[in-house]
């Protein structure tokens, strides 16, 4: 009989999963719950289940710090990973993290969580270090490891709640998702002005703004900046100022695909920096001294090995950004030509229709439902 901990942050939920099979015909029992990776943490040192099936996105600790946390401890437990539909790349990195599988909570049936469980219970027999010591108690080993590895009392080992409401950082990621930005920022400026009135240390801001930050690097598949940054504000106020503005360095370019590489190295710099800075003021001169070469031997080798003039490459970037913010919010035309590096909102309007075939108000129309 495998040992199952059931991490969820929705009572509903778990009573779902708890209610969906007949866990002891399948050979599985449910030994303990969980409502968030924090008290899971403790669980898993009590209770040293073989199987851990949690939420991706949960308070106080997520799925995946979970996992990763589990992993960096030395413990090989299969995890089974719930998402939602708009989750996938928190998946992703869960399956990098050496999750066993993960299923769509919205579309769960009894025939793929026993599926999932029965892959976890073939890695589970398969796995060299699952011994049964000499009396055959394999519950007992495992327990035996899982307090070695988290202690006797696990939760001290592991951060104290955050002091913001679960439905306040719900609310923040979801708009950060949907790129959202200037909800986003509404809603870090009032998390700031909360945690002023409420008097919360800085220490405690700082900790709240890191794993914010985390989030937003995680969702946008970005690496996170040196949280250095974050860690010199002598205040509320200008650590959420300075968190604000790392959450629109992410988004910037969040759906846009890699630039491509070439057999150049200074052309990929070139590209790369692109990628990075688009909205700003970028010529070939300065990507020329940026490189160390001749401006008009630049101009033919970016041609060459891109297949496109510097400044055709860099309006089809910012076209392409401009499309996204059009499908996903709710942005003024001018605001979001700003945003991509045309401050000149006629000038926009040109090179918008010269790449796209159509005004931006155009394709808003024709796509927006469609996507």
């Amino acid at each position: 009989m495998h040992s199952i901990l059931l991490v969820e942050d929705e009572v509903f939920v778990r009573r779902s999963i708890c209610e969906a099979i007949r866990w002891e015909d399948a050979g599985f029992t449910i030994v303990a719950e969980a409502s968030n990776g924090r008290e899971a943490m403790d669980a898993i040192a009590n209770y040293a289940p073989d199987i851990v099936i949690a939420d991706i996105f949960m308070p106080v600790m997520d799925g995946i710090d979970l996992l990763r946390t589990v992993r960096e401890r030395g413990l090989e437990t299969p995890f089974i990973m719930l998402t939602c539909a708009n989750e996938f790349e928190y998946a992703r990195q869960a399956l990098e993290y050496g999750a066993s599988s993960y299923i769509l909570k919205l579309s769960m049936d009894d025939e793929q969580l026993l599926g999932a469980l029965n892959k976890a219970r073939v890695q589970l027999d398969r796995r060299s270090g699952r011994r049964q010591g000499e009396n055959g108690n394999v519950q007992t080993d495992s327990l035996e490891r899982g307090n070695a590895v988290f202690g006797a009392k696990a939760g001290s080992n592991v951060p104290e709640p955050f002091p913001i409401p679960w439905e306040w950082e719900r609310a923040l990621i979801r708009s950060f998702e949907q790129l959202e930005l200037r909800e986003c920022g509404e809603q870090l400026a009032a998390l700031s002005k909360h945690m002023e009135d409420a008097g919360i240390p800085l220490t405690q801001a700082m900790d709240v703004a890191g794993r914010l930050d985390v989030l937003f690097s995680r969702i946008s598949r970005k690496p996170a900046p040196d949280k250095a940054e974050l860690m010199r504000c002598t205040g509320r106020s200008q650590l959420f100022d300075v968190l604000t503005s790392r959450m629109n360095r992410y988004a910037k370019g969040r759906n846009a695909p890699p630039p491509p590489e070439t057999d150049h190295p200074e052309i990929n710099r070139i590209v790369q920096y692109v990628a990075r800075s688009f909205d700003e003021d970028i010529s070939l001169q300065t990507m020329a001294a940026y490189v160390s070469m001749d401006e008009n031997y630049l101009s033919g080798l970016f041609r060459k090995k891109t297949g496109s003039t510097f400044t055709g490459y860099v309006h089809r970037i910012r076209v392409n950004e401009a499309c996204q913010f059009l499908l996903h919010t709710d942005l003024s035309v001018a605001e979001i030509g700003e945003r991509v590096g045309f401050p000149n909102p006629s000038y926009f309007f040109k090179i918008f229709k010269r790449f796209a075939g159509c005004t931006p108000n155009e394709y808003k129309a024709q796509n927006r439902n469609k996507d």
